[in-house]
């Protein structure tokens, strides 16, 4: 089996800041609104950060090919099927999650790994639950104003 990807990220280069009281605003971009200000907390162990961002939204649809070989005792040729899959985000919160741990200067923290973009999915009779659903993942750097 083979998966057509791009090689880069799709999207890129989006600018998150994290103000007291929770709040975290991020720029407008192709991406985000830019409008709305989210909010960010910190775990209970100090060791996990989720924030949300107001988005546009976003679709990438991924081609799959591969093929199935011949059960050995048949006669019949190798079949090569192609298909496409749909992966959405959509226009809304999205919220993401990503560890963090002590930075290299005193003071200052750093993202300790890939973080999970999750969208919030309703469920339920009326819409009354809702999960969050992973829907991609990011990877972060902590960008320190110079004192």
């Amino acid at each position: 089996l083979g998966l057509d990807l791009p090689e880069e990220p799709n999207v890129g280069g989006i600018e998150v800041t994290f103000l007291p009281n929770g709040i975290c605003r991020c720029a407008p971009s192709p991406f985000t609104t830019g409008t709305v200000d989210g909010e960010w907390k910190l775990s209970e162990d100090g060791g996990q950060l989720r924030f949300s961002m107001d988005v546009l939204g976003y679709s990438r649809t991924v081609q799959t090919t591969g093929s199935i070989q011949r059960v050995f005792w048949s006669e019949e040729p190798v079949n090569t099927k192609q298909t496409s899959s749909d992966y959405n985000i959509p226009a809304g919160w999205l919220y993401c999650d990503i560890l963090i741990g002590y930075g290299n200067r005193p003071g200052t923290l750093d993202f300790k790994s890939d973080g999970a973009l999750r969208v919030e999915q309703k469920m339920g009779l009326l819409g009354a639950a809702s999960k969050l659903v992973a829907c991609g993942a990011f990877d972060a750097k902590v960008k320190l104003d110079d004192v």
